[in-house]
């Protein structure tokens, strides 16, 4: 699968991953875990359960990650 949406606003280390993991996306946007979960409940970042894990759609990271332009 190729997800190309906004890798450019991505760590390359985590190109080739579709989605992550709460501790990865806070690695990403430099933000401690309580501020992933705030983000979440704002409807700033999207994220689905595979069991009880969490995970954060890439696309959502990178759009907000490089969307600080866009949205002033």
């Amino acid at each position: 699968m190729k997800n190309q949406t906004s890798s450019k606003n991505v760590p390359e280390q985590y190109r080739h991953l579709q989605d992550l993991t709460i501790s990865q996306a806070s690695q990403v946007l430099q933000v401690s875990h309580p501020t992933i979960w705030r983000l979440v409940k704002k409807g700033m970042l999207h994220k689905y359960n595979v069991g009880r894990s969490a995970r954060i759609h890439i696309e959502s990271v990178a759009a907000l990650r490089g969307g600080s332009d866009a949205k002033s």
